[in-house]
């Protein structure tokens, strides 16, 4: 069976799916595929009707950090998403100069954030039937 970590960069952490274990940033149990959600809507750069600050780029950061600690091989989803979910993009962590290319490209220009359409494209991601 196939293992999933969602990264929902909203709040910046890590919500492993599976029984995945973490120690210092780093991934012990090596997983096959991994599902990434990042909010791209403008309340990750500080838009919105509240107040927030600019976390966008951190949240890109910690989304390299976390795809560099992947075994070679690791299938890699990264589901942008918004007011909806874009175009899901499918690599390979030994492609790193790809993964690292798109995170970096990411823009944060979305009106708001429908978290419950990402998780739902990420279920389908793992379970086709869904």
């Amino acid at each position: 069976m196939k293992r999933l970590l969602f990264l929902l960069m909203a709040a910046c952490f890590l919500f492993p799916y599976t029984s995945t274990t973490f120690a210092q940033n780093k991934i012990i149990e090596p997983t096959d595929k991994v599902v990434y959600l990042i909010d791209v809507s403008g309340s990750m750069i500080g838009e919105g009707a509240i107040n927030t600050i600019d976390v966008f780029q951190s949240a890109k950061n910690e989304l390299i950090n976390a795809i560099n600690s992947m075994p070679d091989s690791t299938e890699i989803v990264i589901i942008p998403f918004a007011e909806k979910t874009r175009k899901p993009i499918r690599l390979f962590s030994n492609d790193n100069d790809s993964i690292i290319s798109y995170i970096q490209n990411l823009q944060a220009d979305g009106k708001y954030t429908d978290i419950v359409a990402a998780y739902q494209s990420a279920l389908k991601e793992i379970d086709s039937t869904k």
